[in-house]
C-alpha cells in the first residue's frame, strides 16, 4: 500500500469518527518518513479533534519549520490560538493564511471568534458572514455562528438560526443541544416539539434509530434541559443518567488517579517548599485570580469586578497551565515532580511571574488590574504564590450540593469526567475543601472567600467587601445586572445574562431524592438540616 492510499485511510478513520485510530496509522507514516507534510498537517487536525490541543500546536508549528508558508498550519494554529485565547497570535496566523488560501474558511471563522472576543460584535458577525458565504452550509461554520449569538446573548436571534438549522439537520443533535439553551422554557412554548421530537418510535432516540445522527449523548442533554425546566424532574433525570451513561463510556474517569494527583499537590507545595522561595517570586500586583469549583459562581463575580473601569475581565486564561507545562518542560517531565521545581533558580520565578502578566496583556489591553477566572486554579495556587506572591486570589464557594449539581448537569466539552457520576463529583468536591485548607494553612489571610449565595443577593455588599480585603476600586454603580457587554463563553451563559440570578439557590431541595449518592458523599460537610 502507498503512502497516498495510507493517507487515504486515515482519511477515512477520521471522517467515521475513529480518531484514535486514524492518529495511530498517521503516526506509523511519519515514524517511516517524518517530512511529509500532508501526515503532519493530518495528524495536527487529528490532535485538534481529540482535543490535544497542545500537541497540535506543537505539530503544526514544526510543520512551519519545514514549510514557512504552509496554508494548512497557519489556519489550524489561528483556530488554536483563537480558541485558548491567544488572541493576538490568532489574528497573525488567521490573516496569513488568508493571504495563502483566500478561501480559508478556519481562518476566516478563527478571525471572527477573536473579533467576538474583543466586544466587535458587528464586525465579528460580519466575518461569520464571510466564512458562510465561503462554505455554504458548512456545519463547523453554522456551529460557530450560532455560538457567537448565544454569547452575545441575542438568544431571539440564536433561537431563530437553530431552529432553521434543525429544520435542514434534523439529525444534527448538537443543534438542538443548543436550541435547549436559549431560554427559560415554558409549557406553551411552541418550539418544545423539535427537542421531543429527538425521541422516536417506542421512546428510543431517533439517534440511536437513524443513521446519520450525530450523537445521542446530545439528545439527551437536550432533553434534559427541556424537561428539567418544564419541571418533569423524573424524566429529566432519566435523560441526565442516559447522557452520562454513554460520557463515562466514551470519556472513562480513574478516581484513584484523582486522588494521587491532589495528594501530590500537597507533597510538592509544602509549607517547607514554600518558606524556601519566599521573596523569589515578581512583585507585580496586577492579577486577580478567581478561583472554585466550576459552576461555583466565578462568572458572575468577574463581572462584578471588572464593573470599575480599571479592572479589565479575562475570562478563562489558560496562562498559568502554559507556564508550568514549559518550566516542566525544561527542568523536569512530571508537572508535579517535587525534584523538577527544586531545581527552578530564584531569576526564574520571577521570569515567569512577568511572562504570565505580559503574556495576559497582550491579551487584554492594559488597565490597572486583571481577573484570570480559571476556576480549575485552585489547583495551581502554590504556583501563583510562588511566582506572583502579590496577586489577589478570591475563592468562590457554594452550598456543596447546590454546586455538584450544577455540574452534573453540564455536559462540558473537555474534561471534568469527574461528573460522569453523582460519587465521583462528591470526592471531586471533597478534595477541592481538603486542597483549599491546605492552601489556607500556607497562605494564612491572602485568601479570600466569597460565598456565591452573598453575591446573588446582596452584589453592592460583596463588592464592598472585595474593596476592603483587596484594596480595589469597584464601581458600584455598575451592579444592578449581570448584563455587561461581552461574549460569555462558559456554560453560565444564559444565567450570567440574566439579573442577578437567585432562584438556583436551593433549587437542588426540590429534586433532593435524586442526589442521594452526592448527599451521601458529601455528608461529612453538610449541615444535619441537608442530611434530613
Amino acid at each position: 500500500m502507498s503512502i497516498e492510499q495510507e493517507l487515504q485511510q486515515v482519511r477515512r478513520d477520521a471522517a467515521a469518527g475513529r480518531m484514535s485510530q486514524a492518529a495511530d496509522k498517521c503516526l506509523a507514516i511519519l515514524r517511516r518518513e517524518p517530512g511529509n507534510l500532508t501526515a503532519i498537517e493530518i495528524y495536527g487536525k487529528l490532535a485538534m479533534e481529540m482535543n490535544q490541543h497542545a500537541e497540535a500546536v506543537l505539530i503544526f508549528q514544526k510543520l512551519l519549520e519545514i514549510e514557512p508558508r504552509h496554508a494548512g498550519a497557519h489556519e489550524g494554529l489561528a483556530a488554536l490560538f483563537a480558541e485558548s485565547g491567544d488572541y493576538r497570535a490568532a489574528t497573525n496566523h488567521g490573516e496569513t493564511a488568508l493571504q495563502l488560501n483566500p478561501k480559508s474558511v478556519i481562518a476566516q471563522t478563527a478571525i471572527a471568534k477573536v473579533l467576538l472576543s474583543e466586544n466587535r460584535e458587528d464586525e465579528a458577525l460580519d466575518a461569520f458572514e464571510r466564512a458562510q458565504g465561503m462554505a455554504p452550509g458548512n456545519l463547523m461554520v453554522e456551529m460557530s455562528y450560532a455560538d457567537a449569538l448565544l454569547g452575545m446573548g441575542r438568544f431571539d436571534r440564536a433561537s431563530e438560526v437553530l431552529t432553521e438549522l434543525i429544520s435542514l439537520y434534523p439529525d444534527n443533535t448538537a443543534f438542538h443541544y443548543r436550541l435547549a439553551d436559549t431560554r427559560e422554557w415554558k409549557p406553551d412554548d411552541p418550539d418544545i416539539a423539535l427537542i421531543r421530537g429527538l425521541v422516536g418510535k417506542g421512546g428510543k432516540l431517533r439517534a440511536e434509530v437513524d443513521d446519520g445522527a450525530t450523537s445521542s449523548r446530545a439528545a439527551y442533554m437536550a432533553l434534559f434541559k427541556l424537561e428539567s425546566a418544564l419541571g418533569n424532574f423524573d424524566q429529566a433525570f432519566e435523560y441526565l443518567y442516559a447522557a452520562k451513561a454513554i460520557r463515562k463510556k466514551d470519556f472513562p474517569f480513574d478516581a484513584e488517579r484523582q486522588k494521587r494527583t491532589f495528594d501530590g499537590i500537597k507533597e510538592l507545595y509544602s509549607a517547607e517548599f514554600i518558606r524556601a522561595r519566599d521573596g523569589f517570586g515578581s512583585e507585580n500586583d496586577d492579577p486577580i485570580f478567581v478561583v472554585g469549583m466550576p459552576r461555583s459562581g466565578t462568572t458572575l463575580l468577574e463581572r462584578i469586578l471588572s464593573s470599575s473601569p480599571n479592572i479589565a475581565a479575562g475570562g478563562e486564561l489558560n496562562l498559568v497551565e502554559r507556564v508550568r507545562e514549559e518550566v516542566c518542560a525544561h527542568y523536569g517531565e512530571n508537572q508535579y515532580d517535587v525534584d523538577c521545581l527544586a531545581k527552578v533558580p530564584e531569576a526564574v520565578w520571577q521570569q515567569m511571574g512577568e511572562e504570565y502578566v505580559n503574556r495576559a496583556w497582550k491579551r487584554l489591553g492594559r488597565r490597572r488590574h486583571f481577573v484570570d477566572k480559571m476556576p480549575d486554579n485552585y489547583r495551581n495556587l502554590g504556583l501563583i504564590k510562588l511566582m506572583l506572591p502579590r496577586a489577589r486570589i478570591i475563592n468562590v464557594t457554594r452550598h456543596p450540593v447546590a454546586n455538584c449539581l450544577s455540574i452534573f448537569e453540564q455536559d462540558f466539552a473537555g474534561g471534568h469526567y469527574y461528573n460522569n457520576e453523582l460519587d465521583t463529583l462528591g470526592e471531586r468536591y471533597l478534595l477541592y475543601v481538603d486542597l483549599m485548607e491546605h492552601w489556607k494553612s500556607i497562605f494564612a489571610g491572602d485568601i479570600v472567600d466569597v460565598e456565591y449565595e452573598s453575591v446573588v443577593s446582596d452584589p453592592a455588599g460583596t463588592a464592598e467587601y472585595l474593596n476592603q480585603r483587596l484594596d480595589l476600586d469597584i464601581n458600584l454603580t455598575g451592579l444592578q445586572t449581570a448584563q455587561s457587554e461581552g461574549e460569555i463563553r462558559t456554560a453560565s451563559r444564559w444565567q450570567a445574562r440574566q439579573e442577578i440570578y437567585t432562584e438556583s439557590v436551593e433549587r437542588w431541595r426540590d429534586i433532593k431524592d435524586h442526589l442521594q449518592p452526592l448527599i451521601q458523599v458529601l455528608a461529612p460537610i453538610l449541615d444535619d438540616e441537608d442530611l434530613e
